[in-house]
């Protein structure tokens, strides 16, 4: 009787061991799958591309020299990271005379009101921006400064800050000037959007 008694211990404690290993292997997997993860955000980061193309025209039956403003975002993320979500769009712009840089009208942000959109591995997202001008069609230069807010699966506001200059006496159209990176934690971390 006691020798069944003691094999039936071993097994008990077996299989708790064996529970434990496992256990523990789950933990280490997860944690591995985490921190791969979180270097794939910051190499998606800093290979974020934004792209910006500027149509300036007159305003449609408009007989005053008013201009209307098309201004197109196109932002990719060129790695195979898919846990990125862009929340917010945002741009603020100065229009300068493309000959003596003096400042002719200004903005103190626009905000493209689209609602957060998955930034999957390279599929181009873009987000237009429409403004009038109490200014004609002309050779200007605009001087934008657009600021990405993206969120990921650490639930981290990241900031993507680009600046571009866009000559429309030109034909290149807009030049991106910079580009800033910037992480900033949350408090509770984790789960995404």
């Amino acid at each position: 009787m006691q020798s069944a008694s003691t094999a039936w211990k071993i097994t008990t404690i077996q299989a708790l061991a064996v529970v434990f290993v496992a256990v523990i292997a789950v933990e280490v997997g997860v944690a591995t799958s985490s921190t791969a993860n979180y270097f794939q955000f910051y190499k998606a980061l800093a290979e974020m591309q934004v792209r910006l193309a500027l149509e300036v025209g007159p305003l449609q039956g408009d007989q005053s020299a008013n201009s209307n403003v098309t201004a197109v975002f196109s932002i990719e993320n060129p790695t195979g990271y898919g846990s990125m979500i862009m929340r917010a769009l945002g741009a603020n712009f100065r229009v300068v005379n493309s000959t003596n840089d003096n400042q002719i009208q200004g903005s103190t942000g626009l905000d493209a009101g689209s609602p957060p959109t998955a930034l999957n591995p390279n599929v181009v997202e873009n987000v237009t921006i429409n403004f009038h001008m109490l200014l004609p069609a002309a050779n200007y230069k605009f001087l934008f400064t657009v600021t990405l807010d993206l969120s990921t699966f650490l639930d981290t506001l990241s900031l993507l800050q680009s600046s571009f200059s866009c000559d429309t006496s030109q034909s290149q159209g807009c030049t991106l000037v910079s580009i800033t990176p910037r992480s900033i934690g949350l408090p509770g971390g984790g789960g995404g959007l």
